[in-house]
């Protein structure tokens, strides 16, 4: 049976976005004629960070009993995450972020030794060199990241992203459907090893999308009643 992550490496934080800053953007309205709105941009989630972040806790937890074909699933999403590893570093510092490329081959050591069930780290260690940068990849997946009007009249909170549906290419969003479907599922079922198989098999097919989904003015809206943008449809 492989080697569980050990708990002290499951208390995870979100330290943040590793992308830079993002510059403003222009919606326009539906009067006549059409006036622009100056707004803020940011980069927004499809599947939300707090269900990714319980994927990880309950399906590598030591103490979790949701067998070894969930770890292998998990194994292989991070063989296929380590293939992408330097081109996600690159996209983060080709926007501005603080990814220090000098960091790479210790968080290329780190997945692929998470891939193999390598990790040895007793409770109270520091956690090993590169886990930071492991974790905002795993939470800030480019094929989970779309560029839009930070402050929307349609934003869902801590929930899916449904109106994404309409923004992100939709083999793309039918993978994060499934993931998020996937983990819910397997939160509510008690810890079922087939929902969490299912949705770290749909893990692995978003990893390869090495790129956010950028902002496209004209998938966006204004909504009068509350002056705030809305992703149209």
């Amino acid at each position: 049976m492989p080697n569980r992550v050990p708990c002290n490496l499951l208390t995870l934080t979100d330290l943040g976005r590793p992308y830079g800053p993002l510059p403003d953007g222009r919606v326009m309205d539906s009067k006549e004629p059409p006036k622009p709105h100056t707004v803020e941009m940011a980069y927004h989630h499809v599947v939300p960070k707090l269900l990714l972040s319980t994927l990880w806790r309950d399906t590598v937890t030591p103490d979790k009993k949701t067998g070894d074909d969930v770890m292998g699933k998990s194994q292989k999403f991070m063989e296929s995450l380590k293939g992408n590893v330097k081109f996600y570093t690159e996209i983060w510092k080709g926007s501005g972020g603080e990814m220090d490329l000098r960091d790479l081959p210790s968080l290329e050591t780190l997945v692929g030794q998470i891939g193999n069930a390598a990790i040895k780290h007793d409770a109270g260690e520091r956690s090993p060199r590169g886990w930071d940068d492991f974790w905002r990849i795993f939470l800030w997946l480019p094929a989970n990241l779309f560029v839009g009007p930070k402050d929307r009249s349609d934003d869902p909170g801590p929930l899916f992203d449904e109106k994404a549906d309409n923004i992100v290419e939709a083999n793309r969003f039918a993978a994060l459907r499934k993931i998020n479907d996937k983990i819910l599922a397997f939160r509510k079922s008690c810890a079922d090893p087939v929902a969490a198989e299912e949705a770290w098999d749909a893990m692995e097919v978003i990893s390869p999308f090495g790129t956010v989904t950028h902002f496209d003015s004209d998938q966006w809206g204004w909504d009068e009643t509350v002056n705030k943008p809305l992703i149209k449809g």
